[in-house]
């Protein structure tokens, strides 16, 4: 999805390595290229990339909350 609304990885690094240890590690950013996408998208793509564990099961549950998500239902 993040590609799609800004044509860019928010885990890309300065290597292949980088962005793969960013990508496992869940470390990202919003860089220049999502300024031009609106805070509500910028918001759902955040709540679709936590890992912490604890969050498991509420990631599970809030599926249905992320697909009514005002993003989604545009």
């Amino acid at each position: 999805m993040c590609c799609r609304l800004s044509g860019e990885s928010p885990f890309l690094g300065e290597s292949e390595a980088d962005t793969f240890s960013r990508i496992t590690e869940a470390r990202w950013e919003f860089s220049d290229v999502f300024d031009y996408v609106s805070k509500e998208a910028k918001d759902f793509i955040s709540r679709l990339l936590l890992k912490d564990p604890k969050y498991v099961l509420v990631i599970t549950f809030s599926t249905l909350q992320l697909m009514q998500h005002r993003i989604i239902l545009r």
